[in-house]
């Protein structure tokens, strides 16, 4: 028996636990915002609907340049809910190294800290249905961020089983 997709995963666990906590946030302002499994569940579908309209789909490559935040948790579930991959990136880049980042993604969509606030009214958009579906695997290379302005990567190769 295959394991599920991550995003039906998610779901599984919303459906097992719906008010057990999924997440507990510690924002540097003490605030700790705590999403249940349910809550974790509907906004990273709300968001996977939000982002399919923007052209992310299977095997495409979400660049999320967000602080950690519930809104990056909701896009790395969201993505996964959508069979991408998302490719975490510093959300503090100066512009000439973020330009530079996100060519070498070569992301079909980005976020970045201004589509926080598109990411908050995503909340009130109905929840999709969302096909059952798991990113292909590839090898491939992933950029990484260093403190010069040489693009590097790191090759990731794919393992078999």
């Amino acid at each position: 028996m295959n394991p599920p997709s991550l995003g039906r995963r998610i779901s599984q666990l919303a459906e097992e636990r719906p008010d057990a906590p999924g997440l507990v946030f510690i924002a540097l302002d003490g605030a700790e915002p705590a999403f249940t499994w349910r809550q974790l569940d509907r906004r990273s579908s709300q968001l996977a609907g939000a982002l399919a309209e923007r052209g992310l789909g299977l095997g495409d490559r979400l660049g999320i340049g967000l602080r950690n935040s519930p809104q990056f948790v909701f896009a790395v579930f969201a993505a996964w809910k959508l069979g991408a991959v998302p490719v975490p990136m510093r959300w503090d880049l100066p512009d000439w190294e973020l330009g530079r980042l996100r060519a070498a993604i070569d992301g079909k969509v980005h976020l970045g800290e201004e589509d926080l606030r598109w990411i908050d009214t995503t909340a009130e958009r109905d929840v999709p249905g969302l096909p059952d579906v798991i990113a292909p695997q590839s090898n491939g290379t992933v950029p990484r961020s260093a403190a010069t302005k040489v693009n590097r990567s790191a090759l990731i190769e794919a393992r078999g089983g």
